[in-house]
């Protein structure tokens, strides 16, 4: 039964911290952002935004701004993990590379493919 606790009690922080972590990312410099939270919600937002910013690019037809926002964000990601850093936040930072690096991946192959809609197969299959 206790066990049963301690689980609820995780999932209630997680979910708080995720909502919190959710609002900072929109005000606060990403960079930044990322040194502030705990790991697993870090790449949770990340992801939430990245599939909300792709959509919202498919279809305003801003993709290739997209894609190039992304580029950028992993150039100030690398600039990050160059420097000095505690060893907790140098292995978020490396998951959270490996992460960008796919998903600008997936919007070169959504410009090359001409994907113009969030609604296309291409898109939907990267949301599984």
């Amino acid at each position: 039964k206790w066990l049963l606790q301690v689980e609820k009690s995780m999932q209630k922080s997680l979910r708080k911290e995720s909502s919190s972590s959710v609002t900072a990312y929109a005000s606060d410099p990403r960079t930044q952002w990322v040194g502030e939270w705990p790991g697993q919600v870090v790449l949770e937002v990340d992801m939430i935004y990245w599939s909300k910013d792709v959509a919202e690019a498919l279809d305003g037809g801003t993709v290739q701004q997209c894609f190039d926002s992304l580029q950028l964000q992993l150039v100030e990601v690398v600039q990050l993990v160059r420097g000095e850093l505690p060893k907790l936040l140098r292995r978020t930072l490396g998951a959270m590379t490996t992460i960008d690096v796919h998903n600008k991946d997936v919007v070169e192959m959504l410009l090359q493919e001409k994907v113009s809609t969030a609604d296309s197969f291409e898109w939907l299959a990267q949301l599984r």
